[in-house]
């Protein structure tokens, strides 16, 4: 399975966010420029190339061109106009595209912490096949994990490598999260078939609110959980949610 931590400001607002996955079958997909990381989407540029490798790259993408204007185009690439490429081709892309943050692991403590509004949120479980179903799925993948920031061969590479060095790389600083992203054209709202929610945990320090809203929600084809504070560890226990039975959520 495939996971998302949710949290929010209020008990009303979790329930609310909760019943959009249950009962509407919907999911946020956000816009790039509302991540917390300023270092996040980063990619450098390389230009480097031979004039003949620069002029197959011209005749590819201008066949009915002629030698005159490859040499034009060739000199037009100044200091100025490489910044300017790079910084029009990032931004057009962060505005034209939304971004669902996803997981593969719904145990992790800092993600509780940090995404789950301090283990007062969930962590909601899908089938694998929601990473391709969304509404305006453009492409999805794994997140890779590295030191430097992407370096993109202008003459060399693809827009396909472009996509995978700006959404699907990110600083070692992140690894802990395991993030798997699905990009859609746009963003906001995106539907999802219902059937695909396959557990539902919530945080150990949830609002009653929203236990009893996952209580309400019990059903077999869905696995309702709980988060505990473990009682001799730095950690937590997932306890499963039984009808008309409660457990502690700490062991104070």
């Amino acid at each position: 399975m495939i996971y998302k931590y949710v949290g929010a400001e209020s008990p009303d607002e979790i329930v609310q966010i909760l019943k959009y996955f249950i009962e509407d079958g919907s999911i946020k997909a956000s816009s790039p420029r509302t991540f917390n990381d300023p270092s996040e989407f980063k990619v450098e540029y390389d230009f480097e190339a031979s004039d003949e490798i620069k002029k197959q790259r011209y005749f590819s993408d201008n066949s009915d061109s002629d030698e005159e204007s490859f040499k034009k185009w060739l000199n037009s690439f100044t200091p100025q106009s490489k910044w300017h490429i790079g910084y029009t081709n990032r931004h057009d892309m962060l505005n034209a595209v939304g971004v669902v943050c996803l997981t593969s692991d719904p145990n992790n403590y800092l993600m509780w912490s940090h995404y789950a509004r301090d283990h007062t949120g969930f962590c909601i479980g899908f089938d694998e096949e929601i990473t391709t179903s969304l509404d305006d799925t453009l492409f999805s993948s794994e997140v890779k994990y590295q030191k430097e920031i992407p370096v993109f061969r202008y003459f060399y590479e693809t827009v396909e490598d472009f996509n995978r060095s700006v959404f699907f790389t990110k600083s070692n600083n992140w690894k802990y999260e395991k993030e798997f992203r699905i990009i859609t054209a746009g963003h906001g709202i995106r539907s999802f078939n219902r059937s695909l929610i396959k557990e539902v945990i919530i945080g150990c320090r949830a609002p009653r609110e929203l236990e009893e809203y996952a209580r309400s929600c019990l059903r077999d084809e869905v696995e309702f959980s709980k988060m505990i504070d473990h009682p001799k560890e730095y950690g937590l226990i997932k306890k499963e949610i039984i009808e008309d039975t409660y457990v502690e959520s700490s062991a104070f």
